[in-house]
């Protein structure tokens, strides 16, 4: 049995990137678990949050987080993986996780090694409405880290050209979120 414990900023921050219906590729109406991290995808932006990133890589499966909704700020919730299925408890609540059948996109191809190293110069853009979704990820660490009104520090910088935006937040360096770019 696998099982970890994360606080609800890491939860919220990867569940704000489950759309909420896309009924022609189901896989991505969840959470993918792997023994390292936990991520989530729409299709045009990544988060993914690391809790073991020296553990040897697993893939655990799609989860669906459907009848989860937000889960309480300042609180631990831990993940338990089983035969029958899994579980999500914490903040007096527990939640019986049903696996969601498909293939979750192999978002290490995507991320690229040296983002940090970015000095290719390129016209590229993104989507604004993905960029305020992901905005909403943040904003959740706001909550959780109980900033009222103050956002924590982000950091975006691009791969190389015509590559994805790697967004990243010094308070939370688990926190690992992609934006992929649009050529202009």
């Amino acid at each position: 049995m696998t099982t970890f414990t994360l606080v609800s900023a890491a939860w919220n921050s990867v569940l704000a990137r489950v759309p909420v219906k896309d009924a022609s590729r189901e896989y991505l109406l969840g959470v993918h678990v792997t023994s390292r991290c936990i991520e989530a995808t729409d299709g045009h932006a990544l988060a993914r949050w690391t809790y073991a990133p020296d553990a040897p890589d697993a893939d655990h499966g799609i989860y669906s987080f459907a009848n989860v909704g937000k889960l309480k700020p300042r609180v631990e919730y831990t993940f338990a993986l089983a035969e029958d299925g899994a579980r999500l408890t914490g903040g007096g609540c527990a939640w019986a996780l049903s696996a969601i059948d498909g293939v979750f996109p192999d978002a290490d191809r995507v991320i690229p090694a040296e983002y940090q190293d970015a000095d290719a110069a390129a016209l590229v853009g993104f989507n604004a409405a993905y960029m305020a979704s992901i905005c909403q990820t943040f904003d959740a660490l706001q909550t959780v880290l109980g900033w009222k009104g103050r956002l924590p520090e982000v950091h975006m910088r691009q791969g190389g050209a015509g590559k994805v935006f790697v967004l990243t937040a010094p308070v939370a360096p688990q926190l690992l979120v992609l934006l992929m770019p649009m050529r202009l």
